[in-house]
């Protein structure tokens, strides 16, 4: 049903296991995933799409080329800090705000690793901006209604 998403997943040299991690589910749903016998929700593709840096028709099979989107993990990790900065907030505070350590938290805005779903719903509501405002997809700050 997605065959681009093993593909992409092994062409990275990632395991299952490490996915699933990534989007807070457990290895077996996501591997339902791949095989077609779960559909997987839309917030979860798109989180799919920022982690491997492709588009959402290519990990759903709609197109063969591989599209990717102009946001670096760097831009992404910008973002974070300028909106942080913006809402008059340090490391410290934002994180205890969303249960972690600040040097945690500090991993997202150097682009170590990438927000997970859960967080990004989190700071798109601390914020109240769209999680697309949030991964660098738009300069629109609004949350969609």
């Amino acid at each position: 049903m997605y065959p681009h998403i093993r593909d992409i997943r092994e062409d990275r040299d990632k395991l299952q296991k490490e996915v699933a991690e990534y989007l807070g589910i457990t290895y077996t749903a996501y591997g339902k995933y791949e095989t077609g016998q779960n559909k997987i929700p839309v917030h979860r593709v798109i989180v799919l799409a920022a982690y491997y840096d492709v588009s959402v028709d290519f990990l759903l099979g709609e197109t063969r080329s591989v599209v990717r989107h102009t946001v670096s993990a760097e831009d992404r990790g910008n973002r974070l800090r300028e909106i942080r900065m913006k809402h008059k907030l340090n490391q410290t505070q934002i994180a205890k705000k969303i249960n972690m350590s600040q040097m945690g938290y500090s991993k997202y805005e150097t682009g170590e690793i990438m927000l997970n779903t859960e967080l990004l719903i989190k700071l798109s509501r601390i914020y109240n901006v769209s999680i697309d405002y949030l991964l660098g997809l738009t300069d629109v700050e609004d949350r969609y209604e």
